[in-house]
């Protein structure tokens, strides 16, 4: 059977595990490996994912430990840049 993951941390390889399809045809599919995809993008701007069951937001929400906790970059790069740009003629 599958070994749960109770926390992801910026830069863990993931390579070997299994998540499923991509492929998102109906209402309540997009299947595992479109949430992890999602989870590490955001993860990796900087904000903290948890990944679990709709059912089990109340528990979630009351900081029990349940789903798999995707933690956030702690140095994100913007993702827009500012400030001035000089260039060398």
């Amino acid at each position: 059977g599958a070994t749960p993951i109770d926390r992801v941390e910026p830069g863990d390889d993931l390579h070997g595990f299994q998540f499923g399809s991509v492929v998102v045809n109906s209402v309540g599919t997009g299947g595992a490996a479109t949430k992890v995809s999602a989870a590490r993008l955001a993860a990796a701007a900087g904000v903290g994912v948890l990944v679990t069951s709709a059912d089990r937001v109340d528990e979630a929400l009351r900081g029990e430990n349940i789903g798999t906790w995707f933690a956030p970059n702690p140095h994100p790069v913007a993702s827009a840049l500012t400030g001035p740009i000089a260039v060398d003629r």
